[in-house]
């Protein structure tokens, strides 16, 4: 019993002593602050190569939580720089997590122009009408707007009752 006692009470110095000499603690990761910073500055750059750089390191980058305040910016910024970069379904996919676990966020109306683009590629129309609805009736840039209004056009065109 005794030396099973003395075995146990060594265990805690063998486990640090191995650990300190053997393995690097990871490495940090950027703080969440930092990783919406950066989106911040990359959906105002004029500048391709620094969104596209900023787009691999928001991919990169794992939240604390996924419900960290800081992901809700993020997630939408991912979606629109995938969007700018060709990347539709990629785009549509995070702007979907945005949605799932924001629901009623501020940044959804915009996300639902790149959202009913995906769902009439998908040729789901009656979602894609519904989207594209709240993307017209919602407070957006005019582009958006211009390219929901394109893509409602062609959705109740491709649904056979054009006339609403």
């Amino acid at each position: 019993m005794r030396p099973l006692l003395g075995a146990a009470l060594l265990l805690p110095v063998l486990v640090s002593h191995l650990g300190a000499t053997g393995a690097k603690p990871p490495a940090k990761s950027p703080q969440d602050d930092a990783m919406e910073a950066l989106a911040r500055k990359a959906m105002a750059s004029p500048d391709p190569a620094f969104q596209k750089e900023a787009l691999r390191q928001i991919r990169a980058h794992r939240f604390h939580s996924t419900r960290a305040p800081q992901r809700e910016y993020t997630l939408f910024a991912q979606g629109i720089l995938e969007d700018r970069f060709e990347d539709a379904l990629k785009a549509a996919v995070s702007l979907r997590k945005l949605e799932r676990i924001w629901p009623n966020s501020a940044y959804l109306p915009e996300a639902q122009c790149i959202l009913g683009q995906e769902a009439v590629e998908r040729r789901r129309f009656k979602e894609a009408e519904t989207r594209l609805r709240k993307a017209l009736q919602a407070d957006i840039p005019v582009e958006g707007k211009r390219r929901a209004q394109e893509l409602l056009m062609w959705a109740l065109v491709e649904q056979a009752h054009p006339e609403q």
